[in-house]
């Protein structure tokens, strides 16, 4: 028996790379840890005519000009210490 699907094409698999070794032990409880103090916010959106709660708390930082949508901009000042610190251990 052919297993039905949904899509006419098959759909393309994104490229994920997983990384074990990433973080120790010890820096994902630190980031862990951070990640509980962060100023999580629930934000508006607007979708057919009504404003509504986004179903998520976000917590959002980015590059100096980086713009997310068009309702958020990004200054590097935003970015948390150790946001820049695993930054520069992936970019290294």
């Amino acid at each position: 028996m052919k297993q039905m699907t949904l899509f006419d094409e098959p759909t393309t698999v994104l490229p994920v790379s997983y990384y074990p070794d990433f973080l120790t032990k010890q820096e994902a409880n630190e980031l862990y840890q951070h990640c509980q103090e962060l100023q999580w916010q629930q934000n508006q959106i607007r979708m057919l005519g009504k404003t509504m709660p986004v179903p998520r708390l976000e917590c959002i930082y980015g590059d100096e000009g980086c713009e997310f949508i068009s309702w958020f901009s990004f200054s590097d000042a935003d970015l948390e210490q150790l946001c820049l610190d695993m930054k520069r251990s992936y970019n290294a």
